[in-house]
Order: C-alpha cells, then structure tokens, then sequence
C-alpha cells in the first residue's frame, strides 16, 4: 500500500540530473518502493516512478538524482513522499491514513481525565455525589481551559 510518508528525506535542489533527494536516514531504503515525491512548497511534483521527464537520472546509494530540474527551488522547500509501506514505524503515517483517529483519540482521553478529576472532587468531598455533576464536569472543564 502506497502511503503519504513521514519520513523528511534530505533535498539538495539542482539543475537535472545534479539535484538529488537523499533518503539515507531511512533505514531499508528501497528506491523500488518510491512512488512520488512532491514539492508541496512550489506546487510541483518533482518525481514520479515511470512518468517522462519526472523520473531519477540515477540512483547512488540512497541518492535519488531527479531528472526534473529543481534549481530554483530551495533545500527548505516541504516534501510529501509516498512511499511503499511496510510495517516500518518510521514510514507509516497511521493517523493520518485512518482519517484522522488520533484527533479522537487526543479528545478521548481529554475526556477521561475530565472524568478521572471529577472522580477525585468527588472522594475528597467523602463521596457526597452531588446531583450537578454534569455542571462539575463543566467546571472543571473551563478550569483546564484556562
């Protein structure tokens, strides 16, 4: 399965052929892996496995020396490369690829520590559950807010 990856690989811009990508920070780089790297920060792709005048003059080691030429955009420019995945921490991007769970998740557990504080209101009180507990939620909610 082809994934929008969170590996940043190094990008030194050139004329084509000279301007490379290097992926030698990803452990198991395979360049028969790679699908596409994007240059979100110009707008452009600046490789596409296959695709003319998209594709990579060489490959050396894991430099990826691009065909397209990226001389005038800059090493700081934000890449987006998909990427084969595997069952490689580093080039998975599960939260994103599962629309968004860890969003529901960060909510999920800002909940139960909600609940975990009116938990403890309520024992140092000696468990004398009061019948606004929905306005005790509240109120230590706006208490985190702040």
């Amino acid at each position: 399965m082809k994934i929008l990856s969170t590996f940043t690989p190094a990008f030194v811009p050139g004329a084509s052929g000279v301007g490379y990508v290097d992926f030698g920070l990803l452990p198991g780089f395979q360049s028969n892996k790679l699908y596409a790297i994007i240059n979100t920060s110009a707008g452009v792709p600046i490789y596409i496995a296959g695709a003319p005048g998209l594709g990579a003059t060489s490959i050396v080691g894991s430099r990826l020396y691009l065909t397209y030429s990226t001389s005038s955009h800059t090493a700081a420019d934000v890449l987006n490369v998909y990427y084969e995945a595997s069952t490689t921490r580093t080039e998975l991007n599960l939260a994103q690829e599962t629309n968004g769970n860890m969003d529901q998740i960060a909510q999920f557990m800002e909940q139960t520590l909600i609940e975990l504080k009116v938990m403890n209101v309520l024992l140092k009180e000696g468990l004398n559950i009061r019948d606004e507990l929905e306005q005790l939620r509240a109120d230590i909610q706006r208490e985190d807010i702040r």
